[in-house]
């Protein structure tokens, strides 16, 4: 995952932080947009049951959908992205994708039926709390302006910079 959740991605080199290893975004795999498609297929099904849409965020998982896997089946553990939502400042909820809400605390595996495997709560902090909420209400208020859903935030600001 990418240091602030939004995306799937893979292990590069960034030459402006002087080779320094870091997390580059896969550009078919952003957790919020909905046309993203996850990379594994199970006979056409997603293997690890993504979400890709609004309120998305990417987390560790190894589910994989039952009949799929062989004797590795929930053993592996990748990127996904799944659906969250914030109860609170300090409680967070994800869906799995049997369509339950489960209440996470860091690192707690989250089962879903017709899968083996878990997915693995990320640090509330990280998608939940005063920061976060700002940015949603940014978003909310550019998208009264006439921006888009799915823009980053420096659109999200020059939107609002613009009325």
């Amino acid at each position: 995952c990418t240091f602030d959740r939004t995306a799937v991605g893979y292990c590069g080199l960034d030459a402006l932080m002087d080779g320094c290893t870091v997390v580059v975004p896969y550009a078919n795999q952003r957790c919020e947009d909905p046309d993203a498609r996850a990379a594994s297929s199970c006979g056409g099904q997603d293997c690890a049951g993504s979400f890709f849409g609004p309120r998305s965020a990417c987390m560790s998982t190894s589910l994989t959908l039952d009949g799929f896997g062989g004797s590795d089946a929930g053993q592996t553990i990748r990127s996904s992205c799944y659906r969250h939502r914030c109860v609170s400042d300090e409680e967070l909820e994800i869906e799995t994708p049997d369509g339950e809400w489960h209440t996470c605390s860091p690192g707690k595996a989250l089962q879903a039926a017709g899968f083996s495997g878990a997915v693995f709560c990320p640090a509330t902090s990280e998608l939940c709390g005063p920061f976060v909420r700002e940015e949603v209400e940014l978003e909310a208020l550019a998208l009264e302006k006439g921006g888009s859903a799915l823009m980053p935030m420096w659109a999200v600001y020059l939107t609002l910079a613009a009325v």
